[in-house]
């Protein structure tokens, strides 16, 4: 834990004054992998601009699974969940070119299935009739260029598992402190992440 800020809300103004805050700190930045907030995509594009982003896999699955839900209707939802299941488990190139191969054909076998649009009874409204699996099967496609980045820069993870494990270990030692003042809890927080890093570079150092 090199860096940590309170702020009221995430958004684009918080993120770009902490990254820059961050890109003045004297630590050398290659790489960046995001749950891919909207917010968060655009000040990491602003601050750091030819660095990689990577999206995080694990956060790319639930968000198909939640758009399709565990148990699809249709083939097509069947289908596309199973392929974002298996994401993660990509760890070669050859793994990734058998995934995309599969993510083709999915599109070439549910393409016009995916644009099917129903109408309004005007006539002159509209809206695509399986707007989640579409929505889900965008989500996959437009983010092609930031999934597999990990396999070319092994410093980059995959995903954000190690930050919210920390989350949940420390949501766990809050929810026994759930009597302390905001000041309070505040200055439990910023010792708790100073300890943290104070140990971190103690094992650097041994």
């Amino acid at each position: 834990i090199i860096f940590w800020d309170f702020v009221e809300r995430e958004n684009y103004v918080n993120y770009t004054r902490n990254l820059g805050r961050l890109a003045e700190s004297g630590y050398d930045i290659f790489g960046v992998t995001s749950d891919w907030h909207g917010s968060l995509v655009s000040a990491v594009k602003a601050t750091f601009p030819d660095i990689p982003h990577q999206r995080c896999l694990v956060h790319t699955w639930h968000l198909c699974q939640r758009l399709l839900t565990k148990h699809p209707e249709t083939a097509a939802g069947r289908n596309l969940l199973e392929l974002a299941g298996l994401l993660n488990g990509v760890k070669t190139h050859g793994d990734k070119g058998v995934w995309l191969a599969w993510l083709r054909r999915f599109e070439r076998e549910y393409g016009d299935f995916i644009n099917q649009r129903t109408y309004h009874e005007d006539g002159r409204h509209w809206w695509f009739t399986h707007r989640n699996l579409r929505r889900a099967f965008l989500t996959l496609k437009k983010s092609l260029p930031n999934l597999f980045i990990y396999l070319d820069n092994p410093l980059i993870e995959k995903d954000t598992n190690g930050l919210e494990s920390e989350f949940s270990h420390l949501g766990s030692k809050l929810a026994h402190r759930r009597g302390l003042k905001r000041e309070k809890r505040i200055n439990f927080l910023k010792l708790y992440f100073y300890l943290k890093s104070v140990h971190f570079k103690r094992r650097k150092s041994i």
